[in-house]
């Protein structure tokens, strides 16, 4: 699964360099919080939002983080 071109299936396709670099970092980030990302989307499929809590914190993080250091990488704000 090419994850570029299935964030363009589900959106629209970048029009700016900017807006092309900003769909990477979010790509980029979702493959490296994917084992977080997989265990929140576990939890809510059994249990009650609430009690995810744990899981979406480190999910969050790990996504901000890692979309920040992107961002400054590529000098895109």
């Amino acid at each position: 699964m090419d994850a570029l071109d299935e964030l363009f299936k589900i959106g629209k396709e970048p029009k700016t360099e900017k807006e092309m670099i900003l769909a990477y970092i979010k790509v980029q980030a979702l493959e490296v919080c994917e084992d977080s990302h997989n265990e929140l989307i576990k939890c809510y499929q059994k249990r009650w939002f609430p009690d995810c809590n744990k899981q979406q914190r480190d999910f969050w993080k790990c996504y901000e983080e890692t979309s920040i250091k992107l961002r400054k990488r590529h000098a895109v704000y």
